[in-house]
């Protein structure tokens, strides 16, 4: 075999190789988006199922547990929050001209931050197979 062919040989298994790496690269791109995408399904279905948890229509003893969960962390991010308000505001309960209740004083179900509301309808439980 000659140099010509040796040369065109070793071209060709690098051009191949360099196809399979560009395709491996194009798949591994194709598998993060539809993990990406399965996260966004898993988040909406979690919002959804507060949603419907909160409003009543969907029960479920397996669900109390996680539905518990979100609202202990909800409710230590209004205490952390009505904290951060204290400090920022330099007098408690008043901040920005808003009216911010003591971080000792708990906080009624009802009278939670439309952020920390928010919070509970974005629970993102992510899946365990990704």
């Amino acid at each position: 075999m000659g140099l010509k062919d040796q040369l065109q040989q070793g071209l060709g298994a690098a051009a191949a190789a360099s196809e399979r790496l560009l395709a491996t690269a194009r798949l591994r791109g194709e598998l993060s988006s539809l993990r990406g995408e399965l996260e966004v399904l898993y988040a909406d279905l979690g919002k959804q199922t507060m949603s419907l948890y909160s409003r009543g229509d969907l029960r479920h003893p397996e669900l109390e547990e996680y539905v518990d969960a979100i609202d202990s962390s909800c409710d230590a991010i209004d205490r952390v929050q009505r904290e951060i308000a204290e400090l920022e505001g330099g007098r408690p309960g008043d901040v920005g001209g808003r009216t911010v209740p003591s971080a000792s004083a708990p906080v009624p179900p009802a009278a939670r931050s439309a952020s920390t509301a928010a919070l509970r309808l974005k629970w993102n439980p992510l899946p365990t197979r990704l």
